[in-house]
């Protein structure tokens, strides 16, 4: 990966009118990628489900993808009663995205 200052100098080149400096780049750039950090260093239970969907598959190739395994979370009754999260309350809703997500 190139260093802050080569990525700085490409930025400018793709944005030839950017008015920022180096340290309000710095700055936005660390803003954008934040979110998307945490989101690794917390990844949503969806995601821990999953990984705990994928250990019935030792040995085979052919695994199910993390979309597939939301959809089926959101659409498929048996599935989810045997592979989503145990029900500790009934302030949660899946959403639109297959997501489970509290309600408000």
């Amino acid at each position: 990966m190139a260093t802050l200052e080569t990525q700085y100098k490409n930025f400018l080149k793709s944005n030839p009118t950017s008015t920022f400096t180096f340290e309000e780049w710095k700055k936005k750039w660390a803003d954008d990628i934040r979110p998307i950090i945490e989101e690794l260093n917390n990844p949503p239970i969806e995601w821990k489900l999953y990984e705990e969907y994928t250990k019935h598959f030792v040995g085979y190739e052919d695994i199910p993808d993390y979309e597939w395994f939301k959809h089926e979370l959101k659409n498929n009754e048996a599935f989810r009663e045997k592979f989503g999260p145990p029900i500790v309350s009934d302030n949660f809703q899946i959403g639109p995205d297959g997501a489970y997500e509290h309600k408000n």
